[in-house]
């Protein structure tokens, strides 16, 4: 019963992660597309907060992504 329930907070904590990551991809698209529009129409960029928001993005896709393999890894060891 224990590793039937761990199995099921496994499976929740899974798709919370794949859902932001998810979110950061298309965050990262939404952002690459601004920033190509506003770099193409000739306005002014601030370049460190381009690259502060690039790397939290990448940072906590990052993130995201290692925590999907360490629950489905977390899984392959309950069975």
């Amino acid at each position: 019963m224990k590793k039937g329930i761990a199995n099921a907070i496994y499976v929740k904590n899974i798709a919370v992660w794949v859902v932001i990551s998810c979110c950061c991809i298309v965050a990262a698209g939404a952002f690459v597309k601004s920033f190509f529009d506003d770099f193409s129409a000739g306005n002014e960029i601030f370049l460190p907060g381009v690259l502060i928001l690039a790397a939290a993005i990448v940072g906590l896709s990052a993130f995201s992504v290692t925590r999907v393999i360490k629950y489905i890894n977390r899984i392959r060891q309950n069975r």
